[in-house]
């Protein structure tokens, strides 16, 4: 409801304003509203209220905290001392051999050459961790650790990270895939 405005009048005792009684009718339907609309807000009563969000949610200093387009919160806004985690798949064609990533963050991209798979990531954070677990049908996901199987390439900085595969070693069969988790 459009709040009720209680009129005065032109000044005191000019008996132009609204009686005592319009007045307080007036002030008892704005509160009315406003405690229905807390209610609603607060998850009580039978229906729920939805507030949007018109245009970006920025800092003091003009960062963006979260992106009215994605209404996702923005890698910018997390603290250094936050770690971001992300997670995608390295996919193998049917003689397991590197085929292609998948699952990357939006912004991110992949390049394949032979059984060398690089990811360009957008953090614009150093990669600190990696995680490659394989994955077939018949035993599931473990764990693999950097060996003959696989290497990772991690730059002191920039915006890469290079993966080296041979498949055979790496506990993704034929036709499976492996789950990657980064850490920056």
């Amino acid at each position: 409801m459009t709040p009720l405005t209680i009129n005065i009048g032109t000044s005191p005792n000019s008996k132009t304003g609204d009686t005592v009684r319009n007045a307080f009718d007036k002030t008892n339907k704005n509160f009315t509203d406003v405690y229905t609309k807390l209610n609603l807000l607060s998850g009580g009563g039978a229906a729920t209220a939805t507030v949007d969000i018109i245009g970006n949610v920025s800092s003091l200093s003009g960062t963006v905290l979260v992106d009215a387009t994605t209404g996702k919160i923005t890698t910018a806004s997390v603290p250094d001392n936050v770690p971001l985690i992300y997670q995608f798949r390295v996919l193998f064609d049917g003689s397991g051999n590197l085929s292609s990533a998948a699952s990357l963050p939006n912004g991110w991209s992949s390049s394949r050459s032979n059984n060398q798979l690089t990811i360009t990531h957008t953090t614009g954070r150093t990669l600190k961790t990696v995680s490659y677990w394989g994955y077939s049908v018949a035993i599931g996901y473990r764990l693999r650790f950097p060996s003959a199987g696989y290497e990772v390439n991690i730059p002191a900085s920039g915006n890469t990270m290079v993966f080296n595969i041979n498949a055979a070693v790496t506990g993704a069969d034929l036709s499976q895939h492996a789950l990657v988790t980064v850490m920056f």
